[in-house]
């Protein structure tokens, strides 16, 4: 996938909706990336995501839209069209594929 910085609008959206990032110039996202479904993010480190314009199934016959909300997350790429929640420590050092589910975990990290 190629990756593309963020626009001033995206990061004065994605502030509005309550994110924050130790530097916006290390958050790089697809081609297609609207900040919509991204709310109260931390961004540490580099952070690459994809786009969130579908609805994954997260359980039989139940779906809901792809995004990441209330989450903190360091050196870390994010797939297209995840839906990533209530992260209550952080997410470091994973390549997260598309369309996955991760909700109400505590900690999710690798290191060397």
């Amino acid at each position: 996938m190629d990756y593309r910085d963020l626009t001033e609008e995206e990061i004065v959206r994605l502030e509005d909706n309550g994110c924050y990032a130790e530097d916006w110039t290390n958050v790089y996202v697809g081609e297609d990336f609207q900040p919509t479904y991204i709310k109260n993010v931390k961004f540490f480190g580099e952070v690459y995501l994809g786009v969130f314009e579908r609805n994954i199934e997260v359980e039989e016959d139940f779906f809901r839209h792809s995004g990441i909300y209330d989450a903190v997350l360091r050196n870390v790429t994010i797939g297209d069209n995840c839906l990533i929640e209530n992260v209550g420590n952080y997410i470091s050092g994973y390549t997260i594929g598309e369309e996955s589910y991760i909700s109400n975990i505590g900690t999710l990290s690798v290191t060397s």
